[in-house]
């Protein structure tokens, strides 16, 4: 489960301006949702609550991106990180935009192969400025083509190896002996979130994106945004966190590992990620919308999940019959992993290319529905 590429149409970094710290927290571990109140609004959902305690909003100039710290927020190798943050005056809407990066759930892949993206790093202020300036075009205010110009952008990078859902400490024993991996990407999330709903308080959409592992982050913390966002509608555009089953126990061991919490209600997701996404139909409806863009034989998602390409590509297909009718896919043929990393103008073999696709997503064009084989 690979980074984002970069797409045509890059941004520029710009320096980092005046946001702010968060508050000092004693460990990640505060941040769980144990705190707060469970707010309310129009999009609320009673069967999902998410309470939230919040904090301070971040002050950043707009059109440019400027990194805001989080001291309690932890990468895998316990150092804190951040995000990247990018306003626009009177915002349309929020772009949320989770780094993709790989996993790791077991001895060896968190410490033998390291499988997955900064395992090891300080995601500092640099590192994360100078991923959000490689992001899509689809984070360019001055594209008038591109159908978010006049949302806020943020980037969360990622450095936790959990997929963006983790609340857990994990001791490993490794070659060198025992190591500690902070899977704390939930946690981090909902650090964010304390800040980012008091900075955008009026913003009536939200669209979270991600590549990989951050697809497959923004899909499993959708309930999450919604929850912070109650007067927001949230839609989810995942790139290549294809939802498949593994023939073995390897989903059931990644979520304990993580210590990943499910959404209110979804006692099968634990056992089954084909959960998620009916569950969500119930739950998620119109109008909210929910995008899965990917090759039908990812040969990366494969190998993660002990799949063929064939065996992938059979799920996909019969994700695709099953969706809800808020939720549509856009599937190429091949093994390739990311649309986006392929180029965003890629053509599938209806005729239909990602960008429009997108656009019809973010227009709410009732034409918009599955493209591909």
């Amino acid at each position: 489960m690979s980074g984002a590429s970069a797409g045509e149409g890059g941004l520029d970094a710009g320096e980092a301006g005046t946001a702010g710290d968060a508050g000092d927290a004693s460990s990640p571990e505060d941040a769980a949702s144990d705190g707060g109140a469970v707010r309310t609004g129009p999009f609320a959902i009673e069967a999902l609550p998410f309470p939230l305690e919040l904090g301070e909003p971040i002050e950043a100039p707009n059109k440019q991106w400027s990194f805001v710290s989080f001291p309690e927020s932890r990468c895998a190798n316990g150092t804190p990180t951040g995000i990247a943050i990018n306003p626009i005056a009177d915002a349309a809407g929020l772009l949320v935009f989770m780094q993709g990066g790989g996993a790791c759930w077991d001895a060896t892949s968190c410490l033998v192969t390291r499988s997955s993206a900064h395992l090891v790093d300080t995601v500092n202020d640099a590192v994360v400025l100078g991923e959000a300036a490689n992001l899509p075009g689809l984070f360019d205010h001055d594209n008038l083509a591109n159908p978010f110009a006049d949302f806020a952008y943020v980037y969360m990078p990622y450095c936790t190896g959990d997929i963006h859902t983790g609340t857990n400490a994990k001791s490993y024993d490794g070659p060198t002996g025992a190591e500690t991996i902070h899977h704390h990407g939930a946690l981090n999330v909902e650090a964010y979130l304390k800040r980012l709903v008091p900075t955008f308080p009026e913003i009536e959409r939200v669209v979270v994106s991600g590549v990989s592992a951050g697809g497959y982050g923004a899909t499993f913390n959708w309930w999450r945004y919604q929850g912070a966002f109650p007067y927001a509608r949230v839609d989810v555009l995942d790139d290549a966190g294809l939802i498949v089953d593994a023939p073995d126990d390897r989903w059931s061991v990644m979520v304990d590992s993580w210590q990943m919490v499910l959404p209110p209600g979804c006692s099968e997701c634990a056992a089954r990620m084909s959960a998620f996404l009916p569950f969500y139909g119930e739950h998620m409806v119109a109008p909210r919308r929910y995008g899965l863009a990917g090759f039908l034989g990812d040969a990366t998602i494969a190998t993660v999940f002990g799949l063929t390409s064939e065996q992938v590509s059979s799920q996909m297909l019969a994700l695709r019959a099953s969706a809800a009718a808020n939720q549509k896919t856009f599937f190429l043929a091949g093994m390739q992993h990311s649309v986006i990393g392929e180029g965003a103008f890629t053509i599938a073999s209806d005729g239909m290319s990602l960008v429009p696709w997108i656009v019809q997503l973010a227009n709410d064009d009732p034409a918009w529905t599955h493209a591909g084989p």
